[in-house]
């Protein structure tokens, strides 16, 4: 069992007062009160889907670590 590795996106819901997680890769997203349960959150969904995809013999994306970049833009 090999290992990838994902991007996960987390933003402060200033409303619901929640941390919001998204993982593109997946199309799957989670939530939690803090940085650290939206993240085991995110994870446990994450773990969810791969095991329903290889269930179903679909394929299981590979990392997405060099599809993401970064800008710096002066403010």
């Amino acid at each position: 069992m090999g290992t990838a590795r994902y991007t996960v996106v987390l933003e402060w819901d200033d409303e619901e007062k929640l941390y919001i997680a998204t993982l593109p890769a997946l199309s799957i997203g989670s939530y939690g009160v803090s940085r650290d349960e939206a993240m085991a959150k995110i994870r446990e969904a994450a773990e969810l889907m791969i095991e329903g995809l290889k269930t179903y013999n679909l394929p299981v994306p590979e990392s997405d670590e060099d599809k993401i970049d970064h800008l710096d833009i002066a403010v």
